[in-house]
């Protein structure tokens, strides 16, 4: 199937309701939805309105009605009509956001490049999200990255009394360490394969 243009990301809220997101021509991000399962037939995909002046680069629905893309320029747009009409919110900042994913139709998470890391609490509305670590952006380094035994966590300066927390993709935490100095070793052994915030 070839409906023009490329797409990052796909997510299926059901069986047979689901989006695609990515972009066609210079600098335009489409939308694309489907509400029968997505045959190969061009005409079962559609796109939706209110479609961004950049590429979009990951979709997520944490329910049937509520809906988040990112994409290039810091682009985040919020849909509460299952697609019917987006709108675009405010990322602070202008970096290429890479994934969205909500842990409820309240908590989420926005990262991208740069070290770019935005958090919502409140469902975003047109505010999506706040920049948590800008101040620490190019001070701190986590590596390696992906790893499966231990991480390495650097900082530009000694750090005293500080807990480095590691949260799964739903929010929980599941390791805590004390970190002392400006360079700490962290077991992560026992984390399953899979994403995590630190």
């Amino acid at each position: 199937m070839n409906l023009g243009g490329f797409y990052n990301s796909v997510y299926f809220v059901n069986r047979d309701t689901g989006y695609v997101a990515g972009g066609i021509l210079s600098n335009h991000g489409v939308i694309m939805k489907t509400v029968n399962g997505g045959p190969t037939l061009v005409y079962s995909w559609y796109p939706l309105s209110n479609q961004p002046n950049a590429y979009l680069n990951s979709i997520f629905f944490p329910d049937e009605n509520i809906g988040y893309a990112a994409g290039d320029y810091g682009s985040v747009l919020k849909t509460m009509d299952a697609g019917t009409t987006w709108s675009l919110g405010l990322s602070m900042t202008n970096n290429s956001l890479q994934a969205v994913h909500f842990t409820d139709v309240n908590t989420g998470f926005v990262v991208g490049v740069n070290g770019t890391i935005l958090k919502t609490t409140n469902g975003g509305g047109i505010n999506v999200g706040k920049k948590e670590v800008s101040a620490y952006t190019n001070r701190l380094k986590i590596y390696p990255n992906p790893s499966e035994n231990f991480i390495i966590i650097e900082y530009a300066e000694v750090l005293h009394k500080v807990q480095l927390v590691i949260l799964d993709m739903h929010g929980r935490e599941v390791l805590r360490q004390r970190i002392y100095g400006s360079k700490t070793c962290m077991d992560i052994k026992s984390l399953r394969k899979g994403l995590y915030f630190v």
